[in-house]
């Protein structure tokens, strides 16, 4: 299953894909941020979830399905920020997993 992960770059989001990469998944990952020591496998691209690069990542891969993560939860950022990066990019996970046929979407 090719499985994409928005927010692959933080903590959760590497031991994700090593998951699911042990079970057998073929794994992409879209965050803003560079993930370091990104798992053997796992193809990473740079671009922030709401823009056009993000839905091109949707059109080229063509995920069986997303589990998002690309979510601000620390509260350096402040309130308004976290509120469009937040609503923005959940609007656009979910507008391009319907778009592009994803099958399931984790949230």
């Amino acid at each position: 299953m090719r499985v994409l992960v928005p927010g692959i770059a933080g903590r959760l989001g590497k031991m994700l894909a090593e998951r699911l990469i042990d079970s057998g998944h073929d794994v992409i990952g879209i965050d803003r941020r560079p993930m370091r020591d990104k798992p053997a496998g796992v193809v990473v691209h740079e671009v922030d979830i709401r823009k056009r690069g993000a839905e091109e990542v949707f059109r080229h891969v063509r995920p069986n399905a997303v589990i998002h993560m690309a979510t601000v939860t620390h509260l350096v950022v402040q309130t308004e920020d976290r509120y469009r990066i937040n609503l923005g990019g959940t609007r656009a996970v979910f507008e391009h997993s319907s778009a592009y046929g994803v099958e399931h979407v984790v949230f």
